[in-house]
């Protein structure tokens, strides 16, 4: 699965004091991710080509859409996992802060991909009550999200990425019934 992907700032490099953990700070920076629903001005577009033909599913005002994050990897320089659990969000909740799902140290490099692994059971609640979500390989190799290569983390640094998902833009109707294909876009920063 794909998903639509926007950096909306470039990651600084900003030194920190040695870092606890695997390796030295000679050659690893620690990361952090997080996630927020947010809403968005733009229309809903056409459908991901994943789920085409289908239609965005406006929500109602109080219905949920609720994943279970089971893993979050990065990629710099091979696989990271930076998070391994069972983590609920509420994907239409644009009132809560950016909920945080893990933070590990991970070697220098060039943060390349992101990697969400969801649980099974998405569910959409609505007044008439809950309806299953299908997401395509959203529990086998996870949803994906390729960064811009100034993502970098810095040895001795700090590099934060909040996911924040557009709420008007996440769930899809088809024939078949939901479909979980989210629009993300990645807040990108260091932190000394």
């Amino acid at each position: 699965m794909r998903i639509q992907m926007l950096q909306t700032l470039p990651a600084a490099m900003v030194s920190l004091g040695a870092l606890a953990g695997c390796g030295s700070a000679d050659d690893t920076g620690l990361f952090e991710v997080s996630a927020a629903a947010r809403e968005t001005e733009q229309a809903p577009t056409k459908a991901p080509t994943a789920v085409a033909p289908a239609d965005a599913v406006i929500p109602e005002p109080d219905a949920r859409l609720l994943v279970t994050v089971r893993e979050v990897s990065v990629h710099v320089d091979g696989w990271h996992t930076v998070f391994l659990g069972a983590h609920q969000l509420d994907l239409l909740d644009t009132s809560r802060s950016p909920v945080p799902l893990g933070t590990a140290p991970v070697p220098e490099g060039e943060l390349a991909q992101l990697r969400l692994v969801l649980a099974d059971n998405v569910i959409y609640q609505k007044s008439s009550g809950p309806a299953a979500v299908r997401c395509p390989s959203c529990s086998q190799s996870g949803l994906k999200l390729q960064l811009t290569p100034d993502s970098r983390v810095v040895a001795g640094g700090r590099l934060s990425v909040t996911l924040q998902f557009a709420s008007n833009r996440v769930l899809w109707a088809n024939p078949q019934g939901y479909v979980l294909s989210p629009v993300v876009e990645a807040e990108v920063r260091s932190e000394p």
